[in-house]
């Protein structure tokens, strides 16, 4: 099984308490039992690169945080006496400080941007490694019914069907990949139109009212 472990602490990284102790030591033991475990947590100012030996990873990624676009960084390492991969969120702005959470007793006011960034960034990641599989598989879909006009052996259109040959073809491959980036593209024209259209309706609306 595959297993990715997200988590504010991990020890021995950055501690607070008792969830750094669990989020440090259950991917291990996970581990020795044959499971494919990773584990992802901010890259705190405790966290060194060069004392965890840390290699920059994804150099820049941007995110959405409210109404602005937040960028940051991955780190990557090993959790110490494993062989267990261990990735790290980094954005200074909101990582780089004395504590984990608060600063002399008192919790930093920030601290929902700060964890709905990190949130943020590992759907985002998680979302990418899912999206080339669900790619793959609709490219072989979209292949198999119109190269041979069947889905998992079964007939779509009956007998008198035509099927593309093409389709089934190495060239097949990239045309039905144009075809859906060209897609993908398209949505999102429409969706930036839609986006400022009610911008410029919001615009109207204010300027009457004023």
């Amino acid at each position: 099984m595959k297993i990715l472990f997200v988590a504010s602490e991990v020890s021995p990284f950055a501690k607070t308490g008792g969830l750094a102790d669990v989020a440090g030591s259950l991917p291990r033991a996970l581990a020795r039992l044959g499971h494919e475990v990773r584990l992802i947590m901010p890259r705190y100012r405790a966290v060194d690169p060069k004392r965890f030996r840390l290699k920059p990873r994804l150099p820049r990624f941007t995110v959405p945080l409210g109404s602005s676009r937040v960028d940051g960084s991955v780190f990557e390492g090993v959790l110490p006496g494993t062989k267990i991969p261990a990735h790290f969120v980094d954005q200074p702005d909101l990582f780089d400080r004395d504590g984990l959470y608060q600063y002399e007793g008192r919790d930093f006011p920030d601290n929902l941007a700060r964890f709905s960034f990190f949130s943020r960034a590992v759907l985002d990641a998680v979302g990418m490694g899912s999206g080339f599989m669900i790619a793959l598989l609709l490219m072989g879909t979209i292949r198999e019914v119109l190269g041979s006009g069947s889905f998992l052996g079964v007939s779509l259109f009956g007998p008198g069907y035509e099927p593309w040959v093409i389709m089934v073809l190495p060239p097949g491959g990239f045309f039905t990949l144009a075809f859906l980036l060209l897609a993908i593209n398209w949505l999102k024209q429409a969706r930036v139109a839609q986006a400022q259209a009610r911008e410029r309706s919001r615009s109207v609306t204010a300027t009457r009212a004023a």
